[in-house]
């Protein structure tokens, strides 16, 4: 495919994903009874990851066949896909049934999502900075991770209830449409298939150190930003669950809590942004410096526009 098609493709994406995301948001404001903290988690998060697709967006226009631009494309896609299941869910009064083939489908993909991100994420820990493995060796963890994620996605097809988010707390509880398999289940071989996950993200990490090791002091530079912005993103996932869980607190900042651990992906936007400014990661701040003056020009002609109506 050529660079132009990888650029079109690229815009499709993004367009797609904001459109689905402020949907999901309209959706998710206008829940009857939306007091539950994965009402929550879902409203924030189909904000915070408006900045993916961008991001994936300005990386993309200057190298359209470079991964890290590629892998917050489909991050973002992936969000806005789960997040539609979301709104539908909780703009219908949080039913478990009546929904339409469509529905039901978006509704059972928020799980399948929640693989598919954490599979962008651990990516990134292999490619970062410039989009590629550290060496040929470490492509084992490609297999590795494909056959621990196939092991998983075997659950999605049981049947009996399937679920995003604790039941108690608000989350999605609906009975599988796709439940082609036996309820339960070799639960020994889905322990292992999650310790593998475990596993090849701490091999992503010890990747990452590997790489800073050998590379040269721009690389390094950046590397740091990276790690700081990760570092904190683990920090904020955490530690606010252990927090709300473990010590008796008031509603109001049991959410405060809740809403720092899913702003946690921000961090991470704010990372490579700041290594792409400040470290001519990737060669495209001209890019970045049109496009936000663009966009400034163009939210000051909306705003008079709409002033004037």
């Amino acid at each position: 495919m050529s660079d132009t098609w990888l650029r079109r493709l690229a815009w499709g994406l993004m367009i797609f994903t904001l459109v689905a995301l402020i949907i999901s948001t309209v959706m998710l404001f206008s829940a009857a009874d939306p007091a539950s903290s994965n009402w929550l988690g879902n409203q924030v998060g189909a904000i915070m990851t408006l900045g993916a697709p961008i991001l994936g967006l300005i990386i993309v226009r200057r190298q359209p066949r470079h991964r890290i631009g590629w892998l917050w494309l489909i991050y973002g896609f992936v969000v806005g896909f789960r997040s539609m299941g979301h709104a539908i869910y909780y703009a219908g009064d949080s039913q478990p049934s009546g929904y339409s083939a469509l529905e039901f489908l978006l509704l059972w993909s928020t799980e399948p999502a929640n693989f598919a991100m954490l599979v962008c994420l651990i990516l990134l820990l292999l490619w970062f900075p410039d989009g590629h493995l550290l060496t040929s060796r470490w492509r084992i963890l490609y297999v590795w991770m494909f056959l621990a994620i196939f092991i998983l996605s075997l659950g999605l097809f049981s049947a009996g209830p399937n679920w995003n988010g604790g039941a108690e707390a608000g989350g999605i509880v609906i009975e599988n449409p796709y439940g082609w398999l036996p309820a339960g289940g070799p639960f020994f071989i889905g322990f292992l298939a999650f310790i593998s996950i475990v596993l090849i993200t701490i091999l992503a990490v010890v990747s990452l150190v590997l790489r800073y090791r050998s590379a040269g002091q721009q690389v390094r530079l950046q590397l740091r930003w990276f790690v700081l912005g990760g570092f904190i993103f683990v920090c904020l996932t955490f530690i606010p669950p252990l927090l709300i869980v473990g010590i008796r607190i008031e509603s109001n900042f049991d959410f405060l809590l809740a809403l720092l651990s899913i702003s946690a992906i921000i961090w991470l936007y704010v990372a490579v942004g700041i290594a792409i400014l400040r470290y001519r990661l990737y060669d495209i701040d001209l890019v970045i410096r049109k496009t936000l003056q663009y966009s400034l020009l163009t939210l000051l002609l909306a705003l008079v526009y709409f002033g004037s109506v």
